[in-house]
């Protein structure tokens, strides 16, 4: 259960993390790696959480919580992929973590919000999480990179879950490509995002 490596404590993330950044970040990932474990906690803002709880997002997910609602789901998205994949010994890069991240995201908030609302447009979703963006200044330029083609591999496979599937019917075919891509390693991801984009032109 990731609630159980969560920690609001911003005085242990400073103590563990040495980032110029740490005294302003909302949600980080921090690992440890031996040789045959791995120390995982995830920091959370406690003002993220608080606004999240008085604006619950199972009960309505809008404008006024779709931000907190990523961040956090960015975070558990990240542990949770991490986790899977050690507990099959397979290596992950950063830039594996960004683009399940950006999909999880798609999913999750397109699942909530069909249901939520009766004339749900995924064009509008897809387009505030993917083309309404910007990048954090204070980033090098290896790492804005990363995310720029985490973002745009992403935004092209979530094309594909909203031109061939209904969120409203997503515990069927659409999750099983969900899962099938989840198990993808990560030039399977890329070779399948492609083939994907072929079969919409």
């Amino acid at each position: 259960c990731v609630d159980d490596f969560v920690t609001s404590d911003r005085s242990f993330l400073t103590s563990l993390d040495k980032h110029r950044c740490a005294h302003n970040t909302r949600e980080r990932l921090l690992l440890v790696q031996r040789e045959n474990s791995l120390d995982m906690t995830l920091f959370l803002d406690q003002a993220v959480l608080d606004h999240l709880a008085r604006y619950d997002p199972v009960l309505a997910l809008h404008d006024g919580n779709l931000a907190e609602f990523w961040l956090v789901l960015e975070g558990v998205s990240h542990f949770l992929y991490l986790i899977w994949n050690a507990g099959y010994k397979k290596q992950v890069t950063r830039f594996e973590l960004e683009l399940q991240a950006e999909v999880d995201k798609f999913a999750m908030a397109g699942s909530m919000l069909s249901s939520q609302r009766r004339h749900f447009k995924s064009r509008s979703l897809h387009r505030q999480l993917f083309d309404v963006i910007s990048f954090d200044q204070s980033l090098n330029k290896s790492e804005i990179s990363r995310y720029q083609d985490a973002n745009r591999y992403a935004a092209k496979f979530c094309r594909h879950l909203e031109m061939d599937y209904r969120f409203d019917e997503w515990q069927g075919d659409m999750l099983t490509e969900l899962r099938r891509f989840y198990r993808y390693t990560q030039p399977d991801k890329i070779r399948h995002i492609e083939t994907s984009m072929l079969s919409l032109s």
